[in-house]
């Protein structure tokens, strides 16, 4: 919601990030993490989506593609960082629904379908598996069925190069 309030007053990226931090979502978003990893020690972070950028009849509406993008990757580290310090698992839903694939959404463009839900589904699933909470370092997870790609999020994880990574799926995407 505090996204939707900043993009009805501006489709500036930049005007858009400094009043989302100044209203202190980094700051509500790890105390929020903090007292709910106290009381739920096998906490999933989960990374938003893109919303369906092609096909929607009001996509007017939303802000533009580029824009969204960007704004994920700005606050990137805000997730990264939060998981690397209580070592929790991020499931990344930014790089796991294709955006340009209306299956991929539900009756809205920020829905998931029943399809997507079935993404979410088996990336659980495969976090409640393989993560070791408690030992494991934070680990990032994206992508679907045998395309999972799992991340250490350690003192080695380029979080520049999640622009990168982001870039390269999109790319993928409109193929």
């Amino acid at each position: 919601n505090d996204a939707r309030a900043a993009f009805i007053q501006s489709r500036n990226v930049d005007r858009i990030y400094e009043a989302m931090v100044q209203q202190g979502v980094v700051q509500e978003f790890e105390t929020l993490v903090h007292k709910v990893s106290a009381m739920v020690p096998q906490l999933i972070l989960v990374y938003v989506y893109h919303p369906q950028i092609t096909t929607f009849p009001l996509l007017h509406l939303l802000p533009p593609a580029h824009v969204v993008k960007e704004l994920l990757i700005r606050f990137s580290p805000m997730f990264l960082d939060v998981a690397r310090a209580h070592r929790l698992p991020i499931i990344d839903l930014s790089r796991t629904f294709n955006p340009y694939d209306g299956e991929d959404y539900g009756s809205t463009p920020i829905e998931p379908s029943n399809k997507s839900g079935q993404y979410i589904a088996h990336l659980i699933t495969k976090v409640i598996k393989e993560f070791r909470f408690g030992e494991d370092p934070a680990k990032i997870y994206a992508g679907i069925g045998e395309e999972v790609v799992v991340e250490d999020i350690d003192e080695t994880f380029d979080q520049a190069a999640f622009r990168t990574r982001m870039d390269a799926f999109l790319l993928r995407c409109q193929e």
